[in-house]
């Protein structure tokens, strides 16, 4: 399976490194959340890039001008604003 070597870098590390008993809670616990933690991550990973390879065979659309589809310039915000008198 594909996840082999993250299952035997896990069981090393909290086993050998931590030197925890793999019968006891906590060691068990540990190697289930370093395991799942980095299988998490790959697994992000992969659908993250997948996304991004796919995106990049789709142009974005473009529109054909400021007053899209009417033709007509769109008012800005500034169009509705009052000019102070000054009195």
């Amino acid at each position: 399976m594909v996840f082999e070597v993250v299952q035997a870098a896990a069981d090393w590390l909290v086993y050998t490194v931590l030197d925890l008993s793999p019968t006891s809670q906590a060691g068990s616990a540990l190697n289930f959340f370093i395991y799942d933690t980095v299988k998490i991550f790959i697994l992000l990973l992969v659908i993250i890039y997948g996304i991004t390879f796919l995106r990049s065979f789709f142009t974005p659309l473009r529109r054909p001008g400021p007053g899209w589809p009417s033709g007509r310039a769109r008012p800005s915000s500034a169009t509705y604003v009052r000019p102070c008198s000054g009195s």
